[in-house]
């Protein structure tokens, strides 16, 4: 069975809502989650605003220091925006400031 849009916008606005107050961890179970489900094009797309919520929440746990510990989560979350197409010009700004920018987890993933 195909979900309508208003289903899928129900369900994004559902994972958006617990977007806020998630941990690094949570929020990767919150885009697993979104990554499942189906995109529109452009405007049309029902689930751009939780995609979106997960980027800034991400970013500002980043800059607060209570993001991804170790480079694997950064992947798998990248992974996930690129799975679903999703391009977030600010998120990837960030991933590459602490992958790249800091040395001491740029070690830890070799």
């Amino acid at each position: 069975r195909v979900r309508g849009e208003s289903s899928i916008r129900a369900e994004a606005e559902q994972i958006a809502r617990f977007v806020d107050t998630a941990d690094a961890d949570k929020l990767l179970r919150l885009c697993n989650k979104l990554v499942k489900l189906p995109r529109g094009e452009g405007r049309n797309d029902p689930t751009r605003p939780a995609w979106d919520a997960v980027a800034h929440q991400c970013i500002e746990l980043s800059r607060l220091g209570n993001g991804f510990d170790r480079p694997k989560g950064w992947v798998r979350l990248l992974g996930n925006f690129s799975q679903a197409r999703v391009i977030n010009p600010a998120l990837l700004q960030e991933a590459d400031y602490v992958l790249v920018g800091e040395v001491s987890l740029l070690a830890t993933a070799t």
